[in-house]
């Protein structure tokens, strides 16, 4: 019987699976075929290599010496708010920049961002543009068009798009859910925010708010646990950590990553009432911890 690397030693499975002798890595994986977490891992192995070249060659771009890539990269974050295996998809966020968008930024912020809500699930504003209601029919065609919309610029020419997430093992069994394989999807790698972090700086992050909280990147207060705003903070994050880890001459990319987003539009109590994590018996204890600070949500 094929002996398997012991638990937590990936470097060690990870070698064993890729480049051990032939009959070991046959056993092994047959032994793993119906694990479905650890048959992602593996079709991820490759995206996260691509997506690890990419950034670095997005970061040149903006160097002393800057280098155009060959074809333009966009980083596109992608954010589920709930899961198809506990309640269901609630919404869905994207956020995106191209590296020729951030090479021309000048005042106004050179990213787009989408929100996409379920039926009546929208628990908070999203705070760049309007949130587009669709139904669970429509969820993996509105994925798809709306990724697909960043493979080519005007003039026809492909763009290497590269998915971000804060977790991305989480979006891609969300995507897989929904029927929409990544090798499917013009994504041409992955970067995984929880990854990149301590690669950088040599610390783990753990939850988005912590994330964007050790990276000073400003966030409203009630603005997370929205599909949209939470995409767009992943990017953000992103864009900070490629501003510390390449700082010749990316100060650019640490301006964006640390704009303040707009301002939410004001709600009511009702709405206020569906932004907590709990319920209260009185909306005025609603309206009270709203306006004076005291509940944040983190992801």
């Amino acid at each position: 019987m094929t002996r398997r690397p012991a638990p937590g030693s990936y470097q060690a499975w990870r070698k064993c699976w890729i480049g051990g002798p032939k009959a070991v890595r046959r056993a092994l994986r047959k032994s793993y075929k119906n694990n479905f977490a650890v048959c992602r891992i593996v079709r991820m192995m490759p995206y996260q290599q691509a997506g690890d070249i990419s950034l670095q060659e997005f970061a040149a771009a903006f160097g002393s010496n800057p280098s155009s890539p060959d074809t333009d990269i966009v980083l596109l974050a992608m954010d589920f708010e709930g899961t198809t295996i506990h309640k269901g998809i609630n919404e869905v966020g994207l956020a995106s920049i191209s590296s020729a968008a951030a090479r021309s930024y000048s005042s106004s912020l050179p990213t787009r961002a989408s929100n996409f809500a379920l039926k009546n699930h929208r628990r908070r504003k999203f705070m760049h543009g309007n949130t587009t209601r669709i139904t669970n029919e429509m969820l993996p065609g509105t994925i798809l068009s709306e990724v697909s919309s960043l493979a080519h610029d005007p003039s026809g020419r492909p763009i290497k798009i590269i998915l971000v997430a804060h977790g991305i093992m989480n979006e891609v069994r969300n995507l897989d859910s929904l029927g929409l394989y990544i090798e499917d999807l013009p994504i041409a790698g992955v970067v995984d925010t929880t990854k990149l972090f301590p690669a950088v700086l040599g610390a783990r992050c753990g939850s988005l708010w912590h994330l964007l909280d050790m990276l000073s990147i400003p966030m409203g207060q009630t603005s997370l646990h929205c599909a949209g705003n939470d995409a767009h903070y992943t990017l953000q994050a992103v864009l900070a950590l490629l501003d510390l880890q390449f700082r010749d001459g990316c100060g650019v990319l640490g301006e964006i990553a640390r704009r303040a987003a707009p301002r939410p539009p004001s709600w009511n109590k009702e709405e206020v009432v569906d932004y907590l994590e709990f319920p209260l018996d009185f909306p005025e204890d609603v309206a009270w911890e709203e306006s004076e600070g005291s509940h944040s949500g983190q992801h």
